[in-house]
């Protein structure tokens, strides 16, 4: 949790489903309160984990501009 809260994304590098990865960021309201998240999904293969972090970030950049636009303010 610690990794996930420093970076803002969590990765699934395998661990729930052999050969399926993930990366996924919360979607804050105007409180700061996560109101809900965006995950993306793909197998190892066409989702490897020398990419997850780049993908974490791009996942964890929009779901940003979805927080602000439900009134979150960047502090």
């Amino acid at each position: 949790l610690d990794w996930t809260r420093k970076h803002g994304f969590a990765r699934d590098r395998a661990e729930f489903l052999d050969g399926v990865n993930c990366v996924a960021a919360p979607i804050l309201n105007q409180h700061g309160k996560a109101v809900a998240a965006l995950t993306v999904t793909g197998p190892s293969n066409r989702f490897p984990l020398k990419d997850l972090n780049a993908n974490g970030e791009i996942v964890r950049e929009h779901c940003l501009k979805i927080s602000q636009r439900l009134g979150y303010i960047v502090k």
